[in-house]
């Protein structure tokens, strides 16, 4: 009799267990880390005088797509209705900010030109995310000074299909692409003028 009601009573939990969305809709919300004071002495020397304005563009085929659940099948998509370029360029814009690199919206002495060209989660058991910057810096008269492609990434675990584990993991991606464009021997060459 206990084995019966034992078995009735997983039975009746796995009945009761809420079938997989077929798709999620998430916000795209940054929150400030630590780690935007992870930025290279280097590079904060190198932007030292300037005002940087940050400019992003949208290159990816799919806008709203940012994300899939691949645990089913089909795959289940997970987009979002906000501005990819604009969250990216905030995130920039904060780093930069937070190492008294000075950001301007007019009048700047450098631009950084950025272009999503990759913003996606994949969730299987963990979320793995990927963020891939097309990137240029040129100076006030619009002269090229040095281009790149950057890529973030960012690697969690968390329960499935949560909205709050994507947008975290697209954030942290983002931000490791910010530092590594930051990073770049390249950029901060071209952002002295050498």
């Amino acid at each position: 009799m206990r084995r019966q009601v034992f078995v009735a009573a997983v039975l009746g939990l796995a009945a009761c267990r809420a079938p997989r969305p077929s798709s999620l809709q998430i916000p795209l919300r940054w929150t400030s880390p630590d780690e935007v004071k992870d930025v290279p002495p280097a590079a904060i020397d190198a932007f030292r005088g300037q005002s940087v304005a940050v400019v992003v563009a949208d290159a990816r085929q799919t806008r709203a797509a940012v994300g899939e659940n691949v645990e089913g099948r089909p795959p289940a998509p997970v987009t979002t209705k906000d501005d990819v370029p604009g969250y990216v360029g905030r995130v920039a814009a904060a780093t930069l900010s937070a190492n008294a690199i000075k950001v301007v919206s007019t009048g700047a002495t450098r631009a950084l030109k950025l272009d999503v060209q990759d913003f996606f989660v994949s969730e299987e058991n963990t979320y793995q995310a990927r963020v891939t910057l097309g990137a240029s810096l040129v100076d006030a008269g619009g002269a090229e000074l040095w281009h790149g492609v950057v890529r973030g990434t960012s690697k969690r675990f968390g329960h499935s299909f949560d909205e709050v584990m994507y947008g975290e993991t697209l954030s942290n991606a983002t931000l490791d692409a910010v530092l590594q464009l930051l990073g770049d021997d390249g950029l901060q060459a071209a952002a002295r003028g050498k």
